[in-house]
């Protein structure tokens, strides 16, 4: 008799724990979908196909407006490479929580590395077409 009960918990046990993991609002890790919402800026280096490579600090800012569950929306704006301006943008987290990918509401896209629970974003945008651009960007939560 406890050896089948003991039986029964294990089975619970082990059902319950693949039922947390197949939960999207927990992710596989078992972490919470992490809240971007907020303004980040950092490190850019891009290269341009008219331009070459170019590097700056702090010359963008990438801000989510609002944020339901995997699902964002926000803008960008830049002053770098004698360029300024503004672009909106939607994004969806992935299941894990680890990764976001993005599409500007204009014409580029980009995959974003989450680290320290949205504290640090590691963004790779590519732009194809007559203006190709590719540019990374190391961007810090600002407070």
């Amino acid at each position: 008799m406890k050896r089948s009960l003991l039986c029964l918990l294990a089975l619970v046990l082990l059902w319950s724990t693949a039922a947390l993991a197949a939960d999207p609002a927990v992710g596989v890790a078992g972490g919470a979908v992490p809240n971007l919402v907020g303004k980040y800026s950092g490190k850019v280096e891009m290269h341009f196909k008219d331009k070459g490579f170019k590097t700056s600090q702090d010359t963008m800012v990438f801000e989510i407006l609002e944020q339901q569950g995997h699902v964002f929306h926000g803008r960008k704006s830049w002053n770098h490479v004698g360029e300024k301006g503004e672009e909106t943008f939607s994004g969806v987290i992935s299941y894990d929580g680890s990764y976001a990918y993005v599409a500007e509401h204009e014409d580029g896209q980009a995959i974003i590395d989450i680290v320290d629970g949205g504290k640090t974003l590691y963004l790779y945008y590519t732009e194809g077409g007559k203006r190709p651009v590719a540019i990374y960007f190391e961007l810090k939560r600002q407070k």
